[in-house]
């Protein structure tokens, strides 16, 4: 883009879609579970969504990856791994990129010193769940959900279901 030689009108006469050198398609699809936000009207049609409560912020922490790997019309499979070595992390996962879905249950295998395996099934009626990895894990769950039965929202899960508005 820098080498470019034509001034701004030239490369927008040219090009409907200027070039990007961030392409998020991706990682839009493989972490959420997601069309392009640029289809569908620009809105985020996410099957889950993260949180990192630990810094009061939306999105994966630190050292922390996330792979959608099955989507089925009422569930959906998350691996999330911590990459760090020496940290645990938290995470916190959204039903919908707005909280529109609604969790019903978390399914997943637990394996001991001998390598035998046992599966747990967690209920769960909400928006949101929250996960703690150890250092240098990966957990894969099978979620149910409920697709479209909360009002759209984009509260934080510490918000208590309530937008702050700080200026008005």
């Amino acid at each position: 883009m820098r080498r470019d030689s034509r001034d701004v009108e030239t490369i927008i006469a040219d090009n409907r879609e200027p070039t990007n050198p961030v392409v998020t398609k991706g990682l839009t699809q493989v972490a959420l579970g997601a069309p392009q936000s640029v289809y569908n009207g620009g809105l985020l049609r996410a099957t889950v969504r993260y949180f990192d409560p630990d810094r009061d912020r939306p999105g994966l922490p630190q050292d922390v990856a996330a792979l959608v790997d099955k989507l089925d019309p009422n569930q959906v499979g998350l691996q999330l791994v911590n990459l760090s070595r020496t940290e645990p992390r938290n995470v916190v996962v959204q039903a919908g990129a707005f909280g529109e879905h609604q969790f019903t249950e978390i399914r997943f295998q637990e394996k001991d010193q001998n390598d035998e395996s046992s599966e747990h099934v967690i209920s769960v009626d909400g928006k949101y769940f929250a996960v703690q990895l150890p250092p240098s894990t990966r957990i894969r769950l099978e979620v149910g959900m409920r697709r479209f039965v909360n009002d759209p929202s984009y509260a934080f899960p510490w918000h208590g279901g309530k937008i702050p508005v700080p200026f008005q």
